[in-house]
């Protein structure tokens, strides 16, 4: 890449993140999901290398499992994702299994997740990861009922009113270059048994409310708990991030 290429492409990226909308970027996201081809032949030709490769790995590492969320991506490079890998694309789909879970929804497979989301909503053939609508879709075909908004002033209330939420944001606001992803956010988890020992000493410290963020460097930890939204952000990626969209999820 030339000098002046690598100029135009680094404008680009800053481009996106500084200028453009948060409901234009969710749009094209959408289109492209719409355009997607051979979704189903995806599926079809995963399903079954999936669910071997995904219990060799808990059979392997079973301490990345036991818990009731995946924080552990990195390890999931072995696991088909359209034409790319849960590793390096499957944010979205993590966040949406770790959010039926959070709602003990627990006879969820992750296989079946993947093929869902291969079938819809994948985007370039998985490679830049599947539509922020396709997880609000997937998540409403399981009857639950989720508020989705991309306006950063009331991502805060619908948190803070939600039983879990989905996010989706820039890791760095400056370039879409650092990439986008997704994680799932639970609510007052203190006592469960499935954080003991992931969490911060900070945990003493958060009275009102308690918020995780699951799955954010895909390295095993969970970040929290949270008093608020605004310390979250403040938090992530050491306050670099920026929102695009927040699923708030609940219970019919």
């Amino acid at each position: 890449m030339n000098k002046r290429t690598n100029f135009f492409v680094k404008s680009l990226y800053a481009f996106i993140p500084m200028h453009v909308s948060n409901r234009a970027v969710l749009s094209v996201m959408n289109i492209l999901r719409r355009l997607q081809l051979r979704g189903k032949a995806y599926a079809d030709a995963h399903r079954d290398k999936n669910e071997r490769v995904l219990g060799e790995l808990k059979r392997l590492t079973p301490d990345a499992f036991s818990g009731r969320y995946i924080e552990n991506q990195k390890s999931l490079a072995d696991l088909k994702l359209g034409k790319s890998n849960m590793a390096y694309a499957g944010c979205e789909v993590i966040a949406v299994y770790n959010a039926l879970k959070s709602l003990n929804m627990t006879h969820v497979s992750l296989t079946d997740l993947i093929c869902g989301f291969e079938k819809d909503g994948i985007i370039h053939s998985g490679k830049f990861g599947t539509a922020v609508g396709a997880m609000k879709d997937h998540l409403n075909r399981y009857g639950l009922k989720t508020v989705m908004t991309y306006k950063k002033d009331l991502m805060g209330k619908l948190m803070d009113e939600s039983h879990t939420s989905i996010l989706t944001i820039y890791n760095d606001r400056s370039t879409i270059g650092a990439q986008i992803h997704t994680v799932c956010i639970t609510r007052d988890d203190a006592g469960d048994p499935a954080l003991k020992g992931s969490v911060s000493e900070r945990e003493s410290e958060v009275k009102a409310h308690a918020f995780y963020v699951h799955n954010m460097h895909g390295d095993g930890r969970v970040f929290g708990p949270y008093k608020d939204y605004e310390s979250m952000m403040d938090h992530l990626n050491d306050g670099r991030s920026m929102a695009i969209s927040l699923i708030g999820i609940d219970l019919q």
